[in-house]
């Protein structure tokens, strides 16, 4: 008996989100009685992920629809115009696709174009990672509002799924799977030290850090002053230094000028990685000294490898954070103080007792069994769950 939600859309806008869809797409190929429709969008087409799409067909996969929405540049005024162009063609694709229901994962604004269509449509919504706040981005608003649109839940952890009963959603429709990053590490052949370092054209006795920096979208400046302390602090590292590429949200390109022009003038030590793809990101992760900057990979996947990491900034303020992770934000001389205990042996040792709060690795099992066993799904007004009174 088919499950009554099983012609399932699942949108893709980055290579951040699709490391984490690929273990349930894997997942679902071992359950016929769904349909899957991958849908791509956003950073996928965009130059700073170094055309992302590319990860999606090496794993086997292509999409049954793209919708490129993509702003002129990554101001304000063009995010929000992309953002109504994808709305508009995000309608058509729904249409045309006929989806039972969509997933879609997190908080990003082609999320929010494609999740609000969804809702003028009365196509039901299922959304991964509610209930999470990320202070410093405009995320907080795009993942609360796509929360509010959405008529299932699966969250990340326990912390979360509370949250999004505060903010009315019935308990009964909110489920605590973990994150799908866990389960991508387990799937994954992590290459050895030896080959990451091959890969990177770097002797194999370097010792490197990894500098994953993205625009701050609540910040006037984008996170510019921010990043210009970290590049600060980074100058005198005898490490060698490995930065992503940002996020080209609202400030990236600045933001990738700026790291392009510190690396520029240190090309004998810093190297600058546009899409590391599935495979050879968790090596860096894994094989790391350390991890800097303020990107969710840090708080979530470094914790699996007890890598030390130090969250710069309030870009993640809110999340739920590891033992491994050290969070400072402020002056230049709280953060050299803040490296320097990362860098420590002693907090080396520490990382290694690091228990990951993100969950088991069996996410996509679980949320597969819960579409498996839901209640027959309509769409339908859901009523504003009130907490009990004390």
């Amino acid at each position: 008996m088919k499950p009554s939600i099983n012609r399932l859309a699942i949108v893709s806008g980055s290579r951040a989100d699709w490391s984490l869809w690929l273990p349930l797409l894997v997942e679902f190929n071992n359950h016929s009685e769904f349909e899957i429709l991958l849908v791509t969008t956003g950073s996928h087409y965009h130059s700073l992920q170094n055309h992302s799409l590319q990860n999606i067909f090496a794993a086997g996969y292509s999409p049954k629809a793209e919708v490129i929405m993509l702003p002129k540049t990554t101001t304000p005024d063009d995010i929000s115009v992309a953002t109504g162009n994808g709305i508009q063609k995000f309608t058509k694709v729904w249409k045309q696709l006929n989806p039972t229901a969509i997933l879609v994962l997190g908080d990003r604004y082609e999320m929010f174009a494609a999740a609000t269509s969804a809702y003028f449509l009365n196509i039901p919504l299922i959304h991964l990672y509610g209930g999470e706040t990320t202070a410093g981005a405009w995320d907080e608003g795009l993942r609360h509002a796509i929360s509010h649109f959405s008529q299932l839940h699966f969250t990340a952890a326990e912390p979360y799924r509370q949250r999004l009963i505060q903010m009315g959603q019935p308990p009964n429709r909110i489920f605590t799977v973990g994150s799908l990053g866990i389960d991508a590490q387990k799937m994954v052949d992590i290459p050895s030290r030896n080959s990451l370092l091959k890969w990177l054209d770097l002797p194999i006795q370097t010792e490197f850090l990894l500098i994953t920096f993205h625009p701050v979208t609540k910040k006037k400046d984008g996170g510019i002053s921010e990043l210009k302390i970290l590049l600060e602090a980074l100058i005198d590292q005898k490490e060698y230094l490995i930065f992503t590429s940002p996020h080209p949200d609202a400030g990236g390109e600045k933001i990738q000028k700026i790291i392009e022009d510190f690396c520029f003038n240190r090309q004998d030590s810093t190297k600058i990685i546009l899409n590391a793809g599935n495979i050879w990101y968790p090596a860096l992760l894994k094989y790391a000294k350390a991890i800097l900057g303020n990107s969710s990979s840090g708080i979530i996947e470094a914790a699996g490898f007890k890598t030390p990491v130090l969250n710069w900034g309030i870009r993640q303020s809110g999340r739920i954070v590891p033992d491994n992770v050290i969070s400072c934000a402020g002056s230049k001389k709280i953060l050299l103080n803040n490296i320097h205990k990362l860098l420590s042996e002693d907090f080396k040792q520490f990382c290694k007792k690091t228990n990951n709060p993100w969950g088991d690795g069996n996410s996509a099992k679980k949320i597969i069994q819960i579409l498996k066993t839901q209640i027959p799904f309509k769409f339908e007004p859901i009523p504003f769950y009130d907490l009990p009174q004390p």
